[in-house]
């Protein structure tokens, strides 16, 4: 699961970005001067540099400014299929600011569930800590305590990297496993040939 997590990082593009392209748009620039104008921008942000850097090849062989973005993480594949819309539709722009929005408002769910998390975290450390004074006073073992935070740091940071990650990409990538589609179609058979007992149950 992790290694799915940090091969699946969220695309280039914040709601900063994602506000700056639309005003450079929707100021009249072609695609080539609207990337190039972003790269200038973008001159602290090394990746995003690098990647306006490319899709301005590609823009300049022919690819349109969706296409370009789609070959350099740019955006998820759902923002993509937006765009793709939004190109075609000629109301590129207020694409943007709709998925800056989005983003945005994904932002502040992701800090909330992270300040929840944290007081969680600190409420399951200090009764930790309190069983691990009490097993002190008995003269018992530490086991069960370790184990305890080990698993918690462990879980936390999975959480962590969740929110960080791209995660229609990692879903889509989990559905493509073979061993999952197998699962799912014995799942499949199992319920076409006995869901009557669901009744008797």
């Amino acid at each position: 699961m992790s290694k799915l997590l940090s091969q699946h990082r969220k695309p280039l593009m914040d709601a900063h970005w994602c506000r700056a392209l639309a005003t450079l748009l929707a100021s009249g620039l072609s695609a080539e001067q609207a990337f190039t104008a972003l790269k200038g921008q973008a001159d602290r942000h090394y990746q995003l540099a690098k990647a306006c850097d490319k899709a301005l090849i590609d823009i300049q062989q022919g690819a349109s400014l969706v296409s370009a973005m789609a070959l350099h993480n740019f955006f998820n594949q759902y923002q993509l299929q937006q765009l793709k819309i939004g190109e075609l539709s000629g109301s590129l722009p207020l694409t943007l600011i709709n998925i800056a929005n989005r983003l945005n408002r994904q932002r502040e769910r992701n800090q909330r569930l992270k300040t929840q998390l944290k007081l969680s975290q600190a409420v399951i450390v200090i009764g930790l800590i309190a069983g691990t004074i009490i097993t002190a006073t008995k003269g018992g073992s530490f086991f069960y305590e370790i184990v305890g935070l080990i698993v918690m740091v462990i879980v936390t940071k999975l959480i962590y990297m969740m929110l960080e990650a791209d995660i229609f990409s990692v879903l889509a990538k989990v559905w493509q496993r073979q061993l999952i589609m197998r699962n799912v179609g014995v799942f499949k058979r199992l319920f076409e040939y006995y869901w009557y007992s669901l009744f008797a149950a």
